[in-house]
């Protein structure tokens, strides 16, 4: 963890976060796993119940990702985010440990991350059209003198 401004990012920290409590209730699966089979797990932590990681997670998503992306770090998170989603849904597939989090409301989170990112893209591409139109409109200016 870096306490050096410059890398602090607030919308991508807290993506982040939720990221990291997706991981934990992965874990959390295991653990549980691992004890219902009789593995002695006295020496691995702890983590939160699942339903205090759900709710942590839902509290963060609901009020982080509707925030436009502003900062590469921001925009790598919401792509971490959505890789994130789709990687549960497969380790669930494989693994059959079951989600804590909603299907529904993936899909749904899934899609705000993509639309935010398009959104990112495409104010970009409109900066890139209007300072090309500027330019090609000063030059046209420039050429009537």
């Amino acid at each position: 963890m870096s306490d050096d401004k410059q890398f602090h990012d607030r919308i991508g920290g807290q993506i982040q976060k939720a990221i990291a409590l997706r991981v934990l209730s992965r874990y959390r699966g295991a653990l549980d796993d691992a004890k219902f089979y009789g593995a002695d797990v006295s020496d691995l932590p702890t983590p939160p119940s699942f339903a205090a990681l759900a709710a942590s997670y839902e509290a963060i998503i609901d009020d982080w990702l509707p925030e436009t992306p502003d900062t590469i770090s921001a925009i790598r998170a919401f792509l971490d985010l959505a890789i994130a989603i789709v990687t549960d849904r497969h380790f669930y597939m494989m693994f059959s440990n079951g989600l804590n989090f909603s299907e529904e409301k993936d899909g749904l989170h899934l899609m705000m991350a993509l639309a935010a990112l398009d959104g990112w893209v495409n104010k970009i591409d409109t900066d890139k059209l209007v300072t090309n139109e500027r330019a090609r409109l000063a030059g046209e200016k420039g050429e009537a003198r």
